[in-house]
């Protein structure tokens, strides 16, 4: 922008930069409060709501990725406690 921009030009430049903005603002505010679910789940040992949260939003930080995968690995070793109770 100069002193010869249109005060038309500045005001559409200056309705793009709050747009941005917002949209950057919230993307972050979103990812936080996607990313507290995970702790929240794991607080509360709902392992087969955090095996179907991590289907739908992928955990961004190595420990809520550890803590998906044991989750994972605890509900198959439910499922083959119970194949293995129904079979004898």
């Amino acid at each position: 922008m100069s002193k010869d921009t249109l005060p038309e030009e500045v005001k559409s430049i200056k309705t793009r930069n709050r747009t941005s903005y917002r949209a950057k603002s919230y993307a972050f505010l979103r990812n936080q409060w996607e990313q507290g679910i995970f702790t929240l789940l794991i607080n509360a040992d709902d392992t087969e709501g955090l095996v179907h949260y991590a289907q739908r939003v992928k955990p961004s930080s190595l420990e809520m990725q550890i803590a998906v995968l044991n989750a994972e690995l605890q509900r198959e070793r439910i499922k083959m406690k119970r194949i293995k109770s129904k079979t004898q």
